[in-house]
């Protein structure tokens, strides 16, 4: 009996011992995983240079407001606000000063991980998109993106599409 009384013992404070064991665990897992988050990744989205016969700013904003709500995730990602992107690329000369390498330092400066710039270009009814997102440090190579519609009201979902493919 005696014996028998000691194994139960043992099994309880072995039982114990290994919920205790594995609660801890558990615990030290959940604490680093959350110490650990990585810092949500920003995008400098400059605003699309308009190559058309008309006034197209409304066009150059919706692209912007688009792009800024489709890009961004909560904690994952975040869009450099429009006025601090608008004020480096004036500082700069403007949007026809934009290339890849002065995307990389415009970035750099706005503290983001990556650029998108480019431009719409309108002939008659057709348009053309072309998007590069460029990574700040240069350790991957600049991602191109382009995209065509037989008309003005094609843009969104080429936007979308580019969106897609960004994310």
């Amino acid at each position: 009996m005696t014996k028998r009384r000691d194994m139960l013992r043992g099994s309880i404070k072995y039982k114990t011992f290994y919920l205790t064991f594995i609660c801890l665990c558990a615990i030290t897992a959940l604490s680093i995983s959350f110490s650990s988050a990585a810092e949500p990744k920003r995008i400098a989205l400059l605003p699309f240079k308009i190559n058309a016969e008309k006034d197209m700013t409304f066009l150059q904003n919706g692209i912007f407001d688009m792009l800024t709500s489709r890009l961004s995730k909560e904690d994952e990602v975040v869009v450099v606000s429009r006025q601090e992107a608008q004020k480096a690329v004036e500082a700069i000369g403007g949007l026809a000063a934009v290339d890849e390498s002065s995307a990389r330092q415009l970035g750099s400066g706005l503290n983001a991980d990556y650029t998108l710039f480019g431009s719409l270009t309108v002939l008659g009814n057709s348009i053309s998109i072309d998007a590069k997102l460029v990574d700040v440090t240069g350790s991957t190579p600049t991602t191109s993106f382009f995209e065509q519609s037989q008309d003005l009201g094609g843009v969104i979902t080429k936007i979308n599409g580019i969106a897609a493919q960004i994310n």
